[in-house]
């Protein structure tokens, strides 16, 4: 009954399954260390800065004029205010059609109105906020990615 009940547990909540802590347990306390953990946040911390600054030079090379963000201090993602031309502004439903365009165009970002603790009403839906991640394609992708993001834009931004 208890494994049952740590399965369910495991699979129903967030947060670390127990096979997961046990391996990272033994890793850190049985071969790296205290220092070996530190090194590797360390190369994580600059490999995603790395990852960060590249998409950045790439979105203010292909996404001007469409876009506005600010760069991350933090995290794995950059958020989007789509730069909507005049007329589309506030337009009902127009958030829908940039998200079929990049549909379209095989773009996936996060809609902003996900994250939005007010639901999904009509105000929100027309806000013009998206979400990268730039932590999971390769970067060697992340051109092609971009480019083709500035391609679903174009019919929508000024």
């Amino acid at each position: 009954m208890t494994d049952k009940i740590q399965f369910h547990n495991e699979t129903s909540v967030q947060q670390p399954a127990g096979l997961s802590q046990a391996i990272v347990s033994k890793l850190i306390n049985e071969h790296w260390g205290h220092e070996g953990w530190e090194r590797h946040l360390v190369q994580i911390q600059r490999d995603y800065a790395m990852r960060r600054d590249r998409f950045v030079e790439l979105c203010q090379k292909y996404l001007k004029g469409k876009v506005e963000f600010t760069v991350p201090s933090a995290g794995m993602f950059l958020w989007f205010r789509l730069l909507l031309s005049e007329e589309l502004q506030g337009k009902e439903g127009v958030m829908q059609e940039v998200f079929e365009s990049m549909i379209a165009n095989h773009v996936l970002l996060v809609p902003g109105h996900l994250f939005s603790p007010l639901g999904a009403t009509p105000e929100v839906l027309s806000k013009p906020f998206v979400r990268a991640a730039f932590s999971y394609a390769s970067i060697d992708d992340f051109e092609t990615a971009i480019t083709r993001l500035a391609k679903a834009l174009e019919p929508f931004t000024g």
